[in-house]
């Protein structure tokens, strides 16, 4: 039986300390909190765990750190290499994770834990959030925060290599073994909870869709029917009186973006009125010569209809994640837009 094992974490967390225990001898490059693994590396030796025999494939890699460069080809290779596996692989075959974090750092970065998910649902892999340079095996704060914002996360505790302290006392090395063990033995167990905890993702990220569109399409309504009555108040006025209706209808524009959480501006909510919301809906409201309160009213409502329903279709049309993002979400409004005046 066959084990691909990836090893990765930021530098100077003993990667290259588990490779060379596991080996038996000092064929990767150690130093203290330096990078001194300066590319990807695979190294394969035999396991035996009780009467199987595994042949395991280590891929040590590069540290990653947070928006550098050479963090972004690791990552490229390290998926490469996550994909090729997983095609080569057979029935019976390990492909897993340890992500590797230093017991001794003060926290679990916010790039690490949405590096971990990604990896794990994109390719459906089982990560082992590994704590080295671990003095004893007792679970300290530290672990028990990275339990707590990633509870679907399994942990072990290693020690790759004796320790000795300034007093001369050697702390001996262990863990690595039942890491091992972990790793081999409970790996169906650690896939279907990686199954399960993606398909608990997709159904929240669904979930805060629906929620999100429902709530907000009432709070819309509302919006709307405020600036309907203020339109219905300004009685018989001559044509003349247009441009004060189209001011209502701006703020209204501006006002349902922030009630659908997409941040804009006034000016942003007049450009879009003025070049794309008037064509659709302006020639019939300018031939009026006098303007009743019935057909102001209308007008305002059905801007203010056709714009939330535009917001509601790009968010439809969006991920959670894009709804942050102002740039993509402008292009799929005006997207929106544009499908309603070619119609």
């Amino acid at each position: 039986m066959k084990a691909n094992i990836v090893i990765m974490g930021q530098s100077g967390n003993g990667k290259s300390t588990i490779v060379n225990a596991i080996m038996g001898k000092d064929v990767a490059p150690t130093g203290k909190g330096t990078a001194v693994t300066t590319k990807n590396q695979i190294y394969s030796t035999s396991y035996r765990l009780g009467n199987d025999y595994w042949s395991l494939n280590l891929y040590d890699t590069v540290g990653i750190e947070l928006s550098d460069k050479v963090t972004q080809a690791t990552l490229i290779d390290i998926e490469d290499h996550l994909r090729k596996s997983q095609m080569q692989s057979s029935t019976f075959d390990v492909n897993v994770v340890w992500f590797c974090i230093n017991n001794r750092s003060s926290r679990f970065q916010d790039f690490e834990i949405d590096l971990i998910r990604k990896l794990s649902y994109e390719y459906e892999i089982p990560f082992v959030i590994v704590m080295t340079q671990c003095l004893d095996n007792q679970i300290g704060e530290f672990e028990k925060s990275i339990k707590k914002e990633m509870p679907e996360a399994v942990t072990a505790r290693i020690l790759a290599k004796d320790y000795t302290l300034r007093g001369g006392t050697t702390i001996k090395s262990y863990g690595l073994n039942d890491l091992l063990a972990l790793s081999l033995t409970e790996y169906n167990r650690m896939k279907v909870r990686v199954l399960e905890s993606k398909l608990n993702a997709i159904q929240q990220e669904l979930d805060v869709s629906e929620w999100y569109i429902n709530n907000y399409e009432n709070k819309a309504k509302k919006c709307i029917e405020d600036y309907a009555d203020k339109a219905e108040k300004i009685g018989w006025l001559p044509a003349g009186c247009i441009p004060f209706v189209h001011g209502l209808c701006i703020k209204m524009v501006a006002e349902l973006h922030d009630i659908y959480g997409l941040s804009s501006s006034e000016d942003f909510a007049a450009n879009i009125f003025t070049h794309i919301i008037v064509g659709l809906l302006a020639t019939p409201f300018m031939a009026v010569p006098f303007l009743s309160s019935a057909v102001a009213r209308d007008y305002v409502e059905a801007v203010g209809e056709v714009y939330a329903d535009v917001l509601s279709n790009a968010i439809k049309h969006s991920k959670y994640s894009d709804l942050s993002n102002q740039k993509i979400m402008t292009e799929r409004i005006r997207q929106q837009l544009n499908l309603r005046k070619g119609r």
